[in-house]
């Protein structure tokens, strides 16, 4: 990280609210097993700080580098050891950053993923360049992302503003009038901070543990720091050792040790966590380059004119967790409006370094804490997931539920070395000895499935929010391992999914191990979805057939353009479908259709593995799981076969190789302005309108550390026994399809359509007869007026 701006605003905050959120956060004062460390704020203030990246990059093997605006809200810690006589002692001084926010999403995703970094992502809003001489200037306008009706949205959070020079101008007198009181406020708030940091009276929240020898131990780390900052006295030399993780070795002389909470969400019950760590990561100084003070040299107070004003959000309860001192306090229709001045705000320019972290302490939902050395005992009560600090609430933990969603089903065909891959990649994915996860692709004519959702999630207690997703599944059979030919259900495993809703991206990765990446995803075919919003009387799918090649969507995302070369993050199209007037293969889908209009309702599970890097060595998972959520579908209407083709262009990129994992059917490449683009023609499209209900999830397996594999019962996964229900689709309609590529490769001598008629009849004569018709389950739903 080299030449990195930061601005550094202290504020003042009560210390018996950050003692609470500290014991809350990191000490978990409620467990009936207790760490063996133990966090307190060393001093009264929270340090906002807006850090400007001009070039940060991952060294080891060239993997990337780029530039990256963040805001954190930081807290001075001491770190103490507690003996076994339950004794505290300090140990040294630490940093604890538990609302973090970011504008890279990349950034986002591994800080949280590998470090447990609580990162939020945001955006810096451009400034009005408007010239207001009299009023205070706008130096830093923040936007959070948020969720919201119409999409992902950014609404204020931060502002920081800087109030007009003193004595320049024709309010030299009233700036002179204002001056005395201002700066003695200011004076004296900061001197009763640092008589209550010097005395520590219990009465105002502070907590008594220090003795003489944590006493002798803060001096010892003091004149430590100091004699490390001094070239002639350094003791400080490269290490020549041979290391495993960058966390084994100090990398530079001055440095300061970051404390995080990494936690994950449990599938079955997402109130637990099924994993929690405590990360001990170290920041070093490379080189100080420059320092300065941010205050205005004619100002007479402490805060140099500036002043943040902080914008009241639910998920982001600063205010109340650190008890910050405000000036003033507003309300507005969205919330309040907090205006707070910070204390002697200062920058300062680097070049800085970020090294792995180590596991202090580690634990499982039925496991208590755990170290490196010693597995902890089984838990009395379940791990609960701590809902403290910025990123906690990212997520949605209510189960999704979408009424009326239109779903674009387009069907790739892959090549038979495709097929194999894909086999390849379910045996290694989801090794393990007691389910066996095999994908359904016959030798000609198999499929994957690419589904475009319009959704609007509509959970309980958290208000509508929409978002559309896409997803590249691939349909799968379940069986159990000591009885392999006995399918008991078919689901869909998402080998490349794509949301532009970042609470989905979060949900579906870190709590279904479903890998969702973060996208913009547009185009006339999410417009014409929209326009059909609420059902109207007449058709309610978009009815797009143009006599061109129409792009009708299009999916943008951060990618590398290459792999270990040092190229930097950037925006790109991945996936463009363009809707042409070439005439579709219609024999083919209309057998998917036949099957679809009478397989609604069904509970099909979605399969995913959950993973939860290691933070000192990232080739290694802490955790892993294998999910299997049911969602069910409710079929509205008919589905309805689109008379016309698509064709999916996909960009190939070394950090997302679809084609080449999938093995898709190429019809056509060409160069396209950053890389090569493949043409896959789907053989069909079709519209789907139904309401969509998440349903209750299983750890099918789970292990952490160096565990084996814990499975779920057989009678935890009887909810995904669907295979009577969908042996319509994936076995007749495989037979019907199998029939028409046969007739279409070697064409017999009787005419296809008397041909066609009688095997149509034939089928439906003998297979048919598997059918059951009295289910209520399987009855044909009513059509909606209109449809």
């Amino acid at each position: 990280m080299r030449n990195i701006a930061v601005q550094v605003f202290p504020l003042r905050a009560d210390m018996a609210s950050m003692r609470k959120f500290i014991n809350s956060y990191l000490n978990f004062v409620d467990d009936d097993y207790p760490l063996p460390f133990y966090f307190k704020p060393a001093i009264p203030y929270v340090m906002l700080q807006i850090l400007h990246y001009p070039n940060l990059a991952v060294s080891t093997a060239n993997a990337v580098r780029f530039p990256q605006k963040e805001v954190s809200f930081s807290v001075p810690l001491e770190v103490y050891i507690v003996d076994e006589y339950g004794n505290r002692i300090f140990n040294h001084y630490a940093t604890c950053a538990p609302f973090l926010y970011l504008d890279v999403q990349p950034s986002v995703v591994s800080g949280r993923d590998i470090f447990g970094l609580p990162k939020v992502a945001l955006r810096f809003w451009p400034i009005d360049s408007t010239f207001r001489p009299e009023e205070p200037s706008l130096i830093t306008d923040l936007r959070l992302r948020e969720r919201g009706a119409d999409g992902d949205e950014f609404n204020p959070f931060v502002k920081v503003f800087q109030d007009p020079q003193r004595f320049t101008s024709t309010r030299a007198i009233d700036d002179a009038i204002s001056a005395v009181p201002d700066g003695l406020a200011r004076w004296i708030s900061m001197m009763t901070g640092a008589w209550q940091q010097a005395v520590q009276p219990p009465t105002l929240g502070y907590e008594r543990t220090r003795d003489i020898a944590s006493m002798l131990q803060m001096g010892r780390a003091g004149i430590g720091s100091l004699i490390n900052s001094v070239p002639a006295f350094s003791w400080f030399r490269p290490a020549l050792i041979d290391y495993e993780s960058t966390a084994d070795i100090q990398l530079a002389p001055i440095n300061i040790e970051m404390v995080s909470l990494k936690q994950f969400r449990d599938a079955e019950d997402t109130d637990l966590a099924c994993y929690q760590s405590l990360i001990s990561s170290t920041l070093y100084f490379d080189k100080m380059i420059a320092a300065g003070s941010l205050a205005d040299p004619l100002s007479t107070d402490l805060s140099g004119g500036a002043f943040v004003r902080l914008y009241e959000v639910q998920t982001q309860p600063l205010i109340d967790s650190f008890g910050l001192a405000t000036e003033s306090m507003i309300r507005t229709d969205s919330g309040h409006v907090w205006t707070i001045r910070p204390q002697a705000p200062f920058w300062f320019t680097a070049d800085l370094s970020y090294s792995l972290g180590i596991n202090l302490a580690w634990r499982t939902k039925r496991r208590s804490w755990s170290s490196t050395e010693r597995l902890g005992p089984p838990a009395k009560e379940t791990t609960r997931y701590n809902t403290f600090g910025s990123g906690a609430l990212e997520e949605v933990p209510q189960r999704l539920v979408s009424p009326e969603s239109s779903v674009l089903m387009l069907a790739l065909p892959v090549t038979d070395e495709g097929r194999k891959k894909i086999q390849s990649l379910c045996e290694h994915y989801f090794c393990n000895d007691f389910l066996s996860i095999q994908p359904i692709l016959p030798e000609a004519g198999g499929f994957v499935f690419m589904l475009v959702y319009d959704l609007l999630n509509s959970a309980e207690g958290i208000g509508s929010a929409r978002e559309h997703d896409v997803e590249i599944d691939v349909p799968v059979a379940l069986s159990y391992k000591d009885d392999p030919k006995n399918i008991f259900g078919y689901g869909v495993f998402p080998i490349y999914a794509f949301s532009d809703s970042e609470s989905a991206t979060l949900t579906q990765s870190e709590v279904y191990g479903r890998p969702t990446v973060l996208s913009h995803i547009g185009g006339i075919i999410i417009d014409a979805i929209r326009s059909l919003r609420p059902l109207s009387k007449g058709s309610n799918y978009p009815e797009l057939k143009p006599d061109y090649e129409q792009p009708v969507l299009s999916v943008n995302t951060s990618v590398l353009g290459a792999l270990y070369s040092g190229d930097r993050l950037t925006n790109r199209r991945l996936i463009d479908v363009v809707q042409g007037p070439r005439e579709p293969n219609q024999s083919i889908g209309q057998h998917v259709i036949d099957a679809l209009d009478k397989m609604f309702p069904i509970v099909v599970p979605w399969v995913g593995l959950k993973q939860v890097i290691d933070c000192r060595l990232p080739g290694r998972a802490s955790y892993q799981s294998i999910v299997l959520q049911g969602i069910k579908f409710l079929r509205l209407e008919v589905p309805h076969l689109i008379d016309s083709a698509f064709d999916v262009k996909i960009h190939r990129y070394q950090s997302l190789p679809i084609v080449d994992t999938l093995g898709l059917k190429v019809v056509d490449s060409h160069p396209g302005r950053y890389t090569t683009v493949d043409t896959i023609n789907a053989a069909y499209g079709i519209w789907l309108r139904v309401d969509l209900q998440a349903q209750n999830a299983v750890n099918l397996a789970e292990r952490a550390g160096d565990s084996e594999w814990c499975y779920a019962d057989k009678a935890d996964l009887k909810d995904f026994e669907n295979q009577e229900r969908v042996w319509n689709l994936v076995v007749v309609a495989l037979a019907k399809l199998m029939i028409v590529l046969l007739l279409l490769m070697y064409p017999p001598p009787v005419p296809p359509p008397i041909l066609l008629t009688y095997l149509r009849v034939t089928l439906a004569t003998r297979i048919g007869k598997r059918y059951k018709k009295t289910s209520k389950d399987q009855k044909s739903w009513q059509k909606k007026p209109g449809s």
